[in-house]
């Protein structure tokens, strides 16, 4: 059985750890490479790095940088920002990366998909899904959350996983920032139809949220806000889950 994953998103802008809610109001938390550092000490399963400037700004990925992050870490790191071909991905992963995550792109191509999982294979390729709730329906977002796509989130789902990818991650963007628990619902409605691992991004305010989404289907609980401005740590919710007999990874320390 597939353990469950307590996994930290670190958003990047400018070299520095940012973090707001809905996706506004972004403010400078930390330098990033301390950060990082923190929290692969923490015993977390895996990080998600997410390099919004490369998205919003149109940039270049840095790769120099990503590699020297990539050398203060013992944990898996998933890197996103930027990636539009597959020779971008070649080059992520050739700079210290585990894992390519691929947002804005799928949007207009969902080929790439196929052609990145042709060369570094699936299980290196997560399709990155931002959602939001307009007047009772669920919406996908791209850019960083500012720019809606008229497709349904199930079917955008659907065509990410069938184009050869090899986790999703969902990302509420309503839920984002706020510590008000993960949008269930949402999860709820196509944790059934789709057969790739399941990420479940915004809202984690406590252990028990952490839990919630896991009893709900969930593969990974990804989390931000709480990392960052509470004294709750990844390898807490590894305890707490552990106590709850989900199956999470034995903590070795």
């Amino acid at each position: 059985m597939i353990k469950k994953r307590v996994i930290p998103i670190l958003l990047l802008d400018k070299n520095n750890l940012v973090k707001g809610k809905k996706f506004n109001d972004l403010r400078q938390v930390a330098d990033i490479k301390t950060s990082i550092k923190v929290f692969s000490s923490r015993d977390c399963d895996e990080i998600i790095l997410l390099d919004i400037s490369v998205t919003n700004k149109k940039k270049i990925i840095n790769f120099a940088f990503l590699q020297d992050l990539a050398r203060c870490i013992s944990v898996p790191l998933t890197y996103g920002g930027g990636i539009k071909s597959v020779q971008d991905a070649i080059d992520v992963l050739s700079n210290g990366a585990d894992k390519v995550s691929i947002n804005t792109a799928l949007f207009q191509n969902y080929r790439l998909l196929s052609d990145i999982s042709k060369v570094i294979g699936s299980q290196s390729i997560v399709a990155s899904i931002d959602i939001k709730k307009i007047k009772r329906k669920y919406f996908c977002f791209s850019n960083s959350g500012k720019k809606l796509q008229l497709i349904d989130p199930l079917m955008h789902v659907k065509n990410c996983e069938e184009s050869g990818c090899g986790e999703i991650l969902l990302n509420s963007i309503d839920r984002d920032g706020t510590m008000k628990g993960y949008d269930i619902n949402f999860l709820k409605l196509l944790i059934d139809k789709v057969k790739v691992p399941i990420l479940f991004a915004g809202g984690a305010g406590n252990y028990n949220d952490i839990y919630k989404v896991f009893k709900s289907g969930s593969h990974g609980a990804c989390a931000s806000t709480i990392f960052c401005f509470t004294k709750l740590t990844p390898i807490g919710a590894n305890k707490y889950l552990k106590s709850k007999n989900v199956n999470v990874r034995t903590i070795m320390k």
